[in-house]
């Protein structure tokens, strides 16, 4: 993935020794009107390699280049200037979702279910509150590759987030990072988007309407009432062993579970429906996820 880093290269005052590195910012702001305001600053920490002198340099990015100093070190110059580098694409960068998001939930639901199924009660709620959990986490990841692939392959779809999605309407990039990476809007959307918290559902609600007309919460309120109480349920099975701030041990979780389960399957089914409406790219899944919302497996 080709990215802008700002070079700066300098001898160490301590040693000699050159010292090099390249930083991710600050770039200028290029929607700034002159070349002053466009002027962003920031400090940045290394050490050289031979005496492992610990050096602070501050670099100060402008629409007409970068500069740098070395802070302690006024004499010594520094060498700054972009540079557009081919870098190693993260885990992020280079994920790629499945090719069908719903069979992998359902396959991810039945073994959930075949997990309760086997359950006993010597083991109490705890292995309750881990399925619990789990679901939260089989949807989740289900939102997240649903959204990524309709977006990587339908421009349409792309175009509606990038004019819908305040965070990815703001994002500003350089001439040059759009000149050699055609890419780029693809790679910054599928970051963003993996980098969601998939179960605030308010803030994937309003992506889906902006993307695709409707959302993704159930229409009853009283389903999404059990949805929400279900969402602070799984905040205190993850961080407080299933216990309130008030320290009230939640109970039932096998009970909490068999209600949780198809509240989640149904919304993953209306999910796929509305993107395959929208998005011909997506295929159905190999069996009928319909089916399986209103009678899942026990």
């Amino acid at each position: 993935m080709y990215r802008t880093y700002v070079a700066i290269s300098f001898r160490c005052p301590n040693c000699g020794s050159a010292v090099g590195e390249y930083f991710d910012g600050p770039l200028p702001d290029y929607t700034a009107e002159t070349d002053g305001e466009s002027e962003n600053i920031d400090d940045h920490y290394l050490s050289c390699s031979s005496c492992h002198n610990d050096l602070e340099v501050q670099v100060y990015s402008r629409t007409t280049g970068a500069f740098a100093e070395l802070i302690g070190h006024p004499k010594v110059p520094v060498d700054a200037h972009y540079e557009v580098v081919d870098w190693p694409d993260d885990e992020v960068d280079n994920y790629d979702p499945p090719d069908s998001p719903i069979d992998v939930y359902m396959q991810a639901r039945r073994e959930l279910d075949a997990i309760m199924a086997a359950g006993t009660t010597v083991v109490g709620d705890a292995l309750y509150r881990m399925i619990f959990v789990q679901h939260f986490s089989a949807i989740e990841a289900y939102l997240a590759d649903s959204l990524i692939r309709a977006a990587m392959e339908d421009d349409v779809v792309l175009l509606k987030m990038l004019n819908g999605i305040d965070e990815l309407r703001t994002v500003q990039v350089s001439l040059a990072d759009v000149l050699v990476g055609p890419e780029l809007v693809k790679q910054r959307v599928r970051v963003y988007l993996r980098k969601l918290l998939y179960h605030n559902f308010q803030k994937i609600e309003a992506i889906f309407r902006v993307t695709f007309g409707r959302g993704l919460l159930p229409q009853d309120s009283q389903t999404r009432a059990q949805l929400f109480a279900a969402v602070a349920i799984r905040h205190d099975c993850t961080h407080r062993n299933g216990v309130t701030e008030e320290g009230v041990r939640h109970e039932d979780m096998k009970g909490k579970v068999q209600s949780l389960e198809p509240i989640l399957t149904q919304m993953a089914v209306d999910v796929h429906n509305l993107i395959q409406r929208d998005t011909a790219s997506i295929p159905a899944p190999a069996t009928s996820p319909s089916a399986t919302a209103t009678a899942p497996d026990r």
